[in-house]
């Protein structure tokens, strides 16, 4: 039990320091594109795939919200 809620602890709080940096850049960064972004998301799908050595239960919650913060604020980026 207490695995499973220092995990969910790991996903809430990488989720809100990644949404956070990606629109620091958004907002702040005129170079930074919505195309970027989509780039970003892109090489963050493409390492999910590559799970070839194995990852511990820290880094999947690390690596899913990570995507999930990228994907909100792409699907906010209008």
């Amino acid at each position: 039990m207490f695995a499973d809620t220092s995990i969910d602890m790991k996903y809430e709080e990488t989720f809100q320091l990644v949404y956070g940096q990606l629109n620091h850049s958004k907002q702040n960064d005129p170079k930074y594109t919505r195309l970027d972004l989509k780039r970003f998301l892109e090489s963050l799908y493409d390492n999910q795939g590559n799970n070839w050595l194995g990852r511990s239960e820290v880094q999947e919650a690390v690596q899913a919200a990570t995507i999930a913060a990228a994907e909100l604020l792409l699907s906010q980026w209008e």
